[in-house]
């Protein structure tokens, strides 16, 4: 996200803060974890498409994932690739 910790504190306060107030706050980040503290609904998107959409929770359970990084690793089925390059890299330190 490129913010310092007292911009990151600040930032989650104002989007709770105009959340708790009724409004609708639309926030695009690469930061998954911030996502999750902040947010009611997540929409994951890769390469411009949907994969998954609803509350971290509701994700988390649909994907067995005990994260959103690892929801959206498993979603987009980067986990599979990454899991396969450790094996490699497994394999090549033996």
């Amino acid at each position: 996200m490129g913010l310092d910790p007292e911009g990151v504190v600040v930032l989650r306060r104002l989007v709770r803060h105009v959340g708790d107030a009724g409004a609708a706050v639309l926030l695009a980040t690469q930061d998954l974890a911030f996502a999750e503290s902040v947010c009611d609904r997540l929409f994951l998107l890769h390469d411009g498409r949907l994969v998954a959409e609803g509350s971290p929770a509701h994700l988390r359970e649909r994907y067995r994932a005990s994260s959103i990084e690892e929801t959206f690793l498993t979603a987009t089925g980067i986990g599979r690739r990454i899991d396969d390059l450790e094996r490699r890299l497994d394999a090549f330190s033996r």
